[in-house]
Parts: C-alpha cells; structure tokens; sequence
C-alpha cells in the first residue's frame, strides 16, 4: 500500500503532466493490498479502498470507479466503529473528493 502510495503521488502530484502507467501500478498495488487484507484487516482494507477511489479519481479522472471505492471504504468504516477517522489526512481526502462527486 506505502508503496502504491508513493508511485500514485509522484505520478499525479510531483509531475506537470499525469503518468498514466504509474497511476496503473499504484492501482494495481492498492488492490493487491485490499485482496491481502480482505477479512483480515479491515482498516487497511478500508485505507486502500479510499486511496484506490482517488488513484481512479485524480488519476483517470473515472467519477464513477472512484465513488464505487469511496463508498466502500465508508461501508468498511462503519463496521469498525466506535473508532473514528475523521481526523486522518486519507478520510479527509476521501471526504473532499466524494462531495466533489456528488456535486457534479
């Protein structure tokens, strides 16, 4: 996931155009870790569906793929409450870019 992470912000924030096939690796390692974490770890199973939902959102610019990941990062969420992560830099993140979809 750290690092999918690091490829998906050099590819679309450290570069003045967008890095398509960087942008594809740090899918593919965001998914490999949701599959790793599946029923064994809910909250990194949650963090990389968020962060998938941005790779497609920032990245490939697919609203739809995007929210399909952010709302299931919300779905996992709730099943790990009374924990909150509304203080954690990736739920904000998250949070800013599903109002963004729902407003367009």
């Amino acid at each position: 996931m750290k690092m999918g992470q690091e490829q998906f912000n050099k590819a679309v924030f450290d570069e003045e155009a967008i890095d398509i096939d960087m942008v594809y690796t740090a899918i593919d390692s965001f998914t490999r870790a949701i599959n790793l974490a599946y029923e064994r770890d809910a909250e990194v199973e949650a963090i990389s569906s968020s962060l998938l939902g941005m790779a497609f959102y920032k990245g490939l610019q697919k609203s739809v793929k995007a929210k399909k990941h952010y709302l299931d990062s919300i779905r996992i969420l709730e099943t790990l409450k009374p924990k909150v992560f509304n203080q954690e830099h990736w739920h904000k993140l998250m949070m800013k870019y599903i109002n963004e979809i729902q407003v367009e």
